[in-house]
């Protein structure tokens, strides 16, 4: 029997216009289990957030998120619950104790009921709603409440159920201004957040909205010469070493630009430190350039990191350049990213960082990021579309095998073919046997096991695999590694996993892995949703997926303890754009041919899948590209079929490179070379102001006078006094 409560709170009137929210929680979701004498209640389909924002010690009771955007320049002034419905569930309860979360370096030991909490007559807890402050998603504010669906009565031992909440809450202008990205999809996308969350918290931890993938964004904007979508920071030493990585990444339609931290020195030169100087750089390029991506190249001996406090623990967090709002240092002392510098946490680019000191390191990395991105030289059938799975014993037997058999194996995509190691059943105290699967080819390896910098445990003791272990790998492909381990990722020292990507006779392509301690079985979630966001949601770039893998943890990082290390010590070591390869990779067939007709010469491409059903390939990037003089980007449509205007182009050896995930990328060469009769081609221009305030910049209502220089590509004379037809598109000057 259920006793059904309303209760009403009316808190006063106000001046402002208050917005209301409603909360609502079915009882067909609760559920109960045993621990020892231990009453343990559950309420399904949420991320329960309880061991991340609740005291060890305290009743184990759920809680979760519930993210609300705001109009922009807008914050929390003050809300209030004006109506709550709660039913008192039948039976007495005697709730476990919340226990400290379990790390794989620290000894657990059970954490008994609080007597405070545990003897008091008020229900615990006694705010079912806690503000939690606002922060921002590219430009979006963002108000994050925490959410309890229950409260207990210790005294009485009886468990409120709270059914039906509704809020209302006033706004205010922001103090500090939040960062705005350059593209206005990077900032619209995120409104979804609010728009198909109000009402029913369960959006939020199934299916977060989450920004546009990154491929959706117009191309021709791409290829204006405006953008610089990928950036790679590194030093004057090795920039030249980074040139065919900067090429690659523009020939398939990633604008991308080298700045060495030498030329960031020069042009932002407020700041406490390189990082610092880094990271107003990154925000610029962002706000100015339209940057998603950032490349940090070079180990942290060259490029900085950011160290960061929280609890007992100072670690590397990378997670300090994606982040670009507020300062991460708002107490403004010498320690950065302590939980009251208010930082936010939402990533606006995404991150990577190559290890590398030498140009020879450069070289090594990039001929195996084309190996796995272009699929060059492939030694062995099924790469890339494999796995392996290492699962050492963490408390019991077999733990990490259930938790990657229940959270990480399903997003994988079924066509995949799997390998799974466990200490129990196959590595036992043998070190030859996960170093014999090392040395074979996988797209993926994951790994749930002990670590430290220095060494890895996949199985029991004895088993343990050292830094010369990895340097001297001789895997035949290179495969993307993610390490659910301790300290393996330090890259303040020479960490597992720098030895594996720089390993000069194997290794991989890309690490995932922690700079601090793992504590496995809360950042399984966190691994879960990254895989999710490749496998099945489309965010298949890696840094992309990894840091988008975060947002379900962001709410509760005003907490000291370890959520922060869960999110911040997590380190991408690779390039943050590579696609992850989530099918059996498919291979293009790519047509060209070039007409003309009276005005016109145009570039007709054609894309289909090289297979005998030859289907048409839609939504392929086709860039054509010469560095320095030809830089164009369109997509197919549903036929496959893309056309370039290339009139008055004549160049020979021009790039086409065609490119959509899970395909191998195309790459050829084409001549684009004059029309037959005259062709115009705009070749330069200058203006004059003629009216305005004089300083020649084109402000509203002046008048400039424009100068047009012409150039016949052709093979044929342009008649005298020929017409020249202007067209204007824009809405903010006319001719």
């Amino acid at each position: 029997m259920r006793n059904l409560i309303f209760i009403f709170f009316f808190l006063g009137l106000s001046l402002i216009q208050a917005k209301t929210i409603v909360i609502t929680h079915d009882s067909g979701k609760i559920a109960f289990s045993k621990i020892d004498s231990f009453d343990h209640i559950e309420y399904t389909g949420i991320l329960n957030g309880a061991p991340l924002a609740n005291k060890p010690g305290a009743p184990d009771l759920p809680v979760y998120i519930y993210r609300l955007t705001l109009e922009e320049g807008q914050t929390i002034q003050s809300f209030s619950i004006v109506n709550l419905q709660q039913e008192e569930l039948s039976g007495l309860f005697n709730i476990d104790p919340l226990q400290r979360l379990w790390s794989q370096e620290t000894k657990q030991t059970t954490v008994h009921p609080d007597p405070v909490i545990y003897n008091q007559v008020k229900p615990y807890p006694q705010a079912v709603v806690k503000f939690l402050g606002v922060q921002h998603f590219n430009g979006k504010p963002i108000a994050h409440f925490a959410i309890y669906p229950f409260q207990y009565v210790p005294a009485q031992k009886k468990i409120l159920f709270n059914k039906y909440f509704e809020i209302e809450y006033n706004t205010k202008d922001a103090v500090h201004p939040n960062v705005k990205p350059y593209f206005q999809a990077d900032q619209s996308s995120v409104s979804g957040l609010v728009n198909q969350q109000t009402g029913n918290h369960l959006f939020a931890q199934k299916q977060f909205p989450l920004p546009e993938p990154t491929d959706a964004i117009d191309p021709e904007l791409l290829s204006s010469g405006l953008i610089d979508r990928y950036v790679i920071i590194t030093t004057d030493k090795l920039k030249e070493a980074f040139e065919p990585l900067a090429e690659w990444k523009t020939k398939r339609g990633v604008p991308t630009v080298i700045r060495t931290i030498e030329w960031i020195r020069a042009h932002f030169p407020n700041g406490v430190d390189d990082a610092e100087r880094m990271r107003n750089f990154i925000r610029w390029s962002y706000q100015k350039r339209g940057t998603r991506y950032v490349l940090l190249g070079g180990d942290t001996e060259i490029i900085p990191t950011r160290l960061i406090h929280t609890g007992n623990f100072t670690f590397a967090a990378d997670y300090y350049f994606s982040d670009l709002d507020g300062t991460w240092n708002a107490n403004q002392n010498d320690i950065f990213g302590q939980a009251d510098d208010e930082v936010e946490a939402y990533p606006e680019v995404y991150v990577g960082r190559v290890p590398v000191l030498e140009a020879d390191d450069v070289q090594r990395f990039i001929y195996k990021l084309f190996r796995y991105e272009k699929l060059d030289s492939v030694h062995t059938p099924g790469y890339p579309a494999n796995a392996l799975y290492l699962a050492a014993n963490l408390q019991k037997v077999d733990d990490s095998r259930d938790l990657i058999m229940k959270h990480i194996d399903p997003q994988i995509n079924p066509k995949f073919s799997r390998t799974l190691l466990t200490q129990s059943r196959d590595i036992g105290s043998d070190p030859q046997v996960p170093l014999n699967a090392l040395n074979q080819s996988y797209g993926i390896v994951f790994s749930e096991n002990h670590g430290l910098y220095f060494t890895i445990r996949p199985g029991a003791k004895g088993s343990d695999l050292y830094d010369y272990n990895i340097k001297e790998l001789t895997t035949p492909d290179p495969p993307i590694w993610y390490m659910a381990s301790c300290y393996t990722n330090d890259i303040l020292k020479r960490s597992i996993s720098e030895v594996y990507l720089r390993s000069k006779s194997g290794g991989g392509v890309a690490y995932i892995g922690n700079s601090s301690w793992e504590y496995p079985f809360s950042g399984v979630y966190l691994e879960k949703e990254f895989f999710n966001l490749a496998f099945n949601k489309g965010y298949y770039h890696l840094s992309e997926a990894h840091y988008l893998s975060r947002l379900p943890y962001l709410g509760y990082l005003n907490f000291e303890g370890p959520s922060r290390i869960i999110v911040f010590s997590t380190i991408v070591l690779g390039d943050p754009e590579m696609p992850i390869w989530t099918e059996r990779p498919e291979n293009l067939a790519v047509n060209y041919q070039l007409q003309e007709d009276r005005t016109r010469h145009v570039l007709n491409v054609t894309v289909n899948e090289a297979d005998s059903a030859a289907l048409p390939v839609a939504q392929a990037d086709v860039v054509l590209y010469k560095k320095g003089d030809l830089y164009r980007i369109l997509r197919t449509d549903a036929s496959g079929h893309v056309s370039f205007d290339v009139t008055g182009i004549n160049l020979d050896s021009v790039n086409l490179t065609v490119s959509k995930h899970n395909y191998r990328p195309y790459e050829g060469m084409v001549r684009l070379f004059p029309m037959k009769g005259f062709a115009a081609k705009l070749s330069g221009f200058t203006f004059k102001q003629v009216r305005g305030n004089g300083n020649n910049q084109a402000e509203p209502g002046e008048q400039f006078d424009l100068y047009l220089t012409w150039q016949n590509t052709g093979s044929a004379s342009i008649p005298v006094e020929s017409p020249v037809v202007v067209k204007n598109d824009s809405p903010f000057y006319t001719f």
